[in-house]
């Protein structure tokens, strides 16, 4: 998985390609609860169903969070490339920046 490219290059070099100044201060920023969602979204494949069952809340708060993350970083959720920049984020950003 992607905890492989920590194996495979310098800390310092992968915070920089993967950790972006503002993904890194949205991550500092962001709400715990828009982080889980954002989290649980990217694991389930993007289905706000199944994100909202193991949140155990509406699909209607999924989508407002998602908004707030769409908002807080410029990032379009349907494009993969972001999908793909925010998922690497928040899976490596607690190895690479101690949070």
């Amino acid at each position: 998985g992607p905890l492989a490219l920590l194996g495979v290059a310098r800390d310092d070099d992968l915070a920089a390609a993967v950790l972006a100044p503002d993904l890194r201060a949205f991550l500092d920023a962001a709400p715990p609860d828009v982080l889980d969602t954002l989290r649980t979204w990217l694991d389930e494949a993007g289905s706000a169903s199944r994100t909202a069952a193991r949140l155990a809340v509406h699909r209607q708060t999924v989508y407002h969070r998602l908004g707030q993350v769409e908002q807080a970083t410029g990032l379009d959720l349907a494009r993969g490339a972001d999908r793909l920049r925010l998922h690497l984020a928040v899976e490596l950003a607690p190895f690479l920046t101690g949070t």
